[in-house]
């Protein structure tokens, strides 16, 4: 009997990184790659015609933010049918921590932490690279 295959999905604006990310995840049995898009709203419309169980997914995608993109998912699916979203840049994170952040951009940070509460349920906001994107898949094919 054959075991039932995660589907996983990869949203990067790089086609490099994408590549690489669905070679080390080939390697799992218990993982179906079942799309990757470079922008936010290929993503979304990927996301809602495949319905993955996982989204690995860069923070900015250009045209919209990871948290933009879950949701306007979670809007267009419901909650139930909602992936799980996981954050595979951590360049939010490291271009808001230098200590010259200026007013606007400590207004965008509290407006997309509101946004960050009001998706909580849907999200896993965890910057990750492709060592823990496998973690995460292993741990989840259990």
């Amino acid at each position: 009997m054959e075991s039932k295959k995660i589907k996983a999905f990869i949203a990067h604006n790089n086609k490099k990184v994408i590549n690489n990310i669905e070679n080390d995840i080939q390697r799992l049995e218990n993982v179906e790659i079942v799309g990757s898009a470079k922008t936010g709203k290929e993503t979304c419309k990927k996301i809602i015609k495949l319905k993955p169980e996982i989204v690995f997914v860069k923070y900015d995608m250009g045209d919209m933010d990871a948290l933009e993109l879950m949701e306007k998912t979670a809007d267009s699916l419901g909650k139930e049918e909602t992936p799980e979203f996981k954050i595979i840049s951590k360049d939010i994170l490291e271009r808001h921590s230098k200590n010259d952040i200026n007013q606007k951009d400590k207004y965008k940070i509290n407006k997309k932490e509101n946004k960050k509460k009001k998706i909580k349920e849907t999200a896993n906001v965890k910057g990750m690279g492709t060592k823990e994107i496998i973690e995460t898949l292993e741990k989840l094919a259990k």
